[in-house]
């Protein structure tokens, strides 16, 4: 998931509008943290609501 839009933020807590980089879907990520853990671990893990891939490409989970 990429990162392509805060949409409101509270000193380090975030929503952020994300998007795959597999299938192009858009996600609202309502617990989002601003801290180099979250971008560099968290989010990369993710798997999306839509195909189930994480970035690397792994299926993480059946999709929705």
């Amino acid at each position: 998931m990429i990162n392509t839009k805060i949409l409101s933020q509270h000193r380090n807590d975030y929503t952020a509008e994300m998007l795959c980089e597999h299938c192009d879907a858009k996600h609202i990520d309502k617990y989002g943290y601003a801290d180099n853990n979250y971008f560099d671990r968290v989010i990369p893990a993710m798997p999306c609501p839509s195909c189930g891939k994480n970035r690397a490409g792994e299926m993480i989970k059946e999709p929705a």
